[in-house]
């Protein structure tokens, strides 16, 4: 057996929370979240129904990630409103670091 190793590019991601206002429907915040991980600007995204909180891992800006997240919950679900928590934790991706091995048969 031959290892190769491969160099692949440290992407850094940040962690933004955003407040989702005036969300009230279990049912709709679900739907919002799935749509919101289906974003090609987004890593991964995690919803809190009883804190509003979304926590977001993306390689964009945080106004960026407002417009978009925005835009989602508008097609969704009329009144909520968008606001950043917090923003900007750097943070390293999981899944794209340093050296990783192939094995060549």
């Amino acid at each position: 057996m031959l290892y190769r190793n491969i160099l692949e590019g440290a992407l850094f991601m940040a962690e933004y929370i955003f407040l989702l206002n005036n969300l009230n429907c279990a049912n709709c915040a679900k739907k919002i979240e799935n749509k919101i991980n289906q974003s090609s600007l987004i890593q991964k995204a995690v919803f809190s129904f009883t804190t509003k909180k979304l926590v977001v891992n993306s390689n964009c800006s945080a106004e960026q990630l407002l417009i978009s997240i925005q835009e989602i919950c508008d097609s969704i679900e009329d009144g909520v409103t968008v606001e950043i928590f917090q923003n900007n934790k750097a943070k390293k991706s999981n899944g794209n670091l340093s050296h990783k091995k192939d094995i060549i048969k």
